[in-house]
This record gives C-alpha cells, structure tokens and sequence, in this order.
C-alpha cells in the first residue's frame, strides 16, 4: 500500500468512528453518565490515534 491508499484507510476508518461515536451521543447521553460517554469518546480516539500512526508507520512490503 501507498501513502495514500493508507491514509484514505485512516480517512474512513475515522469518519466511521466518529460516525458512531455522533450517534452514541445523540441517542445516549441524557440517558447514561456523561463520564462514561467521555471516556468511551476517548477510547476511540486513542484507537484512531494507534491506527494512524501504525498506517503511516508501516513500512511498504
């Protein structure tokens, strides 16, 4: 993979996530402890951090 196949992967698997993550708020929040949602809001930002940079990382085989 190119640099830019990776980061259109990086792209869409971040739209994804902060597609669900728009939904969970919407849907949840008034409903569950605002700590909880925050915390699961960050948990997928550290993953899309960790995809990213192992994306870029990835040295071409």
């Amino acid at each position: 993979m190119n640099k830019l196949e990776k980061w259109s992967l990086v792209f869409i698997i971040f739209t994804f996530l902060s597609s669900l993550a728009l939904l969970y708020f919407k849907y949840n929040f008034s409903s569950v402890m605002p700590v909880l949602s925050l915390s699961i809001l960050t948990i997928l930002i550290l993953l899309t951090s960790i995809i990213t940079v192992v994306s870029v990382n990835d040295e071409d085989t």
